[in-house]
């Protein structure tokens, strides 16, 4: 049984940082101080006593090495809290929320349905709140990136029995992932949501995600996707400013590590991010030495919004935050989906191709995540420094295709991608993924299976 993961009694691998659990009774290097450490003087998470703060959970009554909720005090396994997606508000064993905008209904916040508790209104958030886990210093191993990840897994076909098909309904239990369809697929093919998890709790939930694919012998084709979705509520549009800023540079790279025909594709993922930056400087353009910080955000939210939707009048925008697909302009169907965050908090990544295989999953949300850290943790001055070369040459593609760019251009925003990465094994990553994206330069050489 993985602890760091969860009880599920299945065959699945164990992560690195899980196998410390089971490490023989010599010394050994505690993984918070990296202290040579005796067993007798650690605890079973791998931590020296100093380090530890596995927390006794009074649901269950076990030791636990994952944080408790601050409402019930009970660990991921217990807890059935759930917060208000309007004010932040925790309700402690209680199991109402709008399943159309993630309000409570205690509090308000919910616009739907006021005061209605029908069935058809609730959401019931089983085994594991993942929203509800703060990954520490030492939950972030695998990956440094504490920022909250969901991801879209698309799958074309199962060859799968009563024991894989029990394995999977136990995997999309105790993660609380759902499987919807998608007309995108063909007959058979399921999109799995991920419900969002940061740190070191998204490598183990993609693991056994994938595990469970792979049991159930999933396979995908180039009509799949893999679409990655960032927690970016904590943004505001100056934030965004500073992020689509980035993007628009990097986005050139980003296609360059996924097969030329995904590149190419003007349907669900049109390269798109070089028309923000434009937006970007004609907002500066109107900005003067004196203007204060609410009329900098006010003038980029203007001009992002422009690009995104074509207007930016208060009622259209607010209708088109209402609706999934926005305004009925396929605003969603972009390489980077700013509509996302409109309507949900999130930006959206949908260049990703299909994966069945945890590691590519992994690395694209931890790339993707890390973008998002580094704009909301730098200053406007700093991102502009960092991306002053590109940019002149960014504004140069304006309306162009992907497969319209100079090679130049895209080496340099490879280069700069590479740069930005979070860690050593992401630009490992990268680096594969370069070589592996151009052998797949067409549909019907596109084929992962469950390799």
């Amino acid at each position: 049984m993985n602890v760091y993961t969860l009880e599920i009694e299945v065959d699945i691998p164990v992560t690195g940082r899980a196998m410390l659990v089971y490490n023989a009774e010599v010394d050994r290097l505690c993984h918070g101080c990296m202290d040579k450490v005796l067993k007798a003087t650690s605890h079973e998470c791998g931590l020296c006593i100093k380090c530890c703060r596995c927390t006794h959970c009074p649901g269950c009554m076990q030791v636990t090495p994952l944080r408790t909720c601050g409402a019930c005090h009970g660990c991921a396994n217990c807890c059935r809290c759930i917060a208000c997606n309007g004010c932040g508000m925790i309700y402690a064993n209680i199991e109402r929320i709008c399943n159309k905008c993630g309000g409570g209904k205690e509090c308000e916040c919910c616009f739907h349905a006021p005061g209605s508790r029908s069935a058809e209104g609730l959401r019931i958030r089983r085994k594991v709140n993942l929203l509800r886990y703060v990954p520490g210093p030492t939950d972030c191993v695998r990956n440094p990136i504490p920022r909250l990840v969901a991801a879209e897994v698309e799958v074309c076909g199962f060859n799968i029995n009563t024991v894989s098909y029990s394995t999977m309904c136990t995997i999309m239990e105790a993660w609380n992932i759902s499987a919807v369809s998608d007309g995108s697929l063909p007959s058979g093919g399921i999109e799995f949501n991920t419900h969002p998890a940061g740190g070191d709790l998204l490598v183990e939930q993609m693991t056994n995600l994938c595990a469970g694919l792979a049991a159930a012998k999933a396979y995908i084709t180039s009509s799949a996707g893999c679409h990655i979705h960032v927690d970016c509520r904590d943004f505001g549009y100056f934030d965004l400013a500073k992020l689509l800023r980035v993007v628009a540079c990097v986005e050139a790279g980003l296609y360059s590590i996924i097969p030329s025909f995904r590149a190419w594709s003007e349907q669900y993922c049109r390269f798109w991010a070089p028309q923000y930056l434009l937006g970007l400087h004609d907002a500066e353009s109107c900005m003067g030495p004196g203007d204060t910080d609410r009329r900098r955000t006010l003038l980029y939210r203007k001009y992002i919004l422009d690009k995104l939707y074509g207007y930016h009048t208060s009622r259209s925008v607010n209708e088109a935050k209402q609706n999934k697909h926005g305004s009925g302009r396929a605003d969603r169907y972009r390489g980077t989906n700013v509509h996302s965050f409109v309507h949900r908090g999130t930006i959206e990544f949908r260049m990703p191709p299909g994966t069945v295989l945890a590691d590519n999953i992994i690395n694209w949300g931890i790339l993707l995540a890390g973008l998002c850290e580094y704009a909301k943790h730098s200053t406007m001055p700093k991102v502009v420094e960092r991306c002053k070369e590109l940019e002149e040459p960014t504004l140069q593609i304006v309306g162009k295709k992907y497969k319209q760019l100079p090679a130049a251009y895209i080496e340099s925003s490879y280069s700069l991608l590479h740069t930005l990465a979070p860690n050593a094994a992401v630009r490992d990553w990268l680096a594969d993924r370069r070589k592996w994206a151009k052998k797949h330069t067409i549909a019907e050489d596109f084929w992962e299976g469950h390799s």
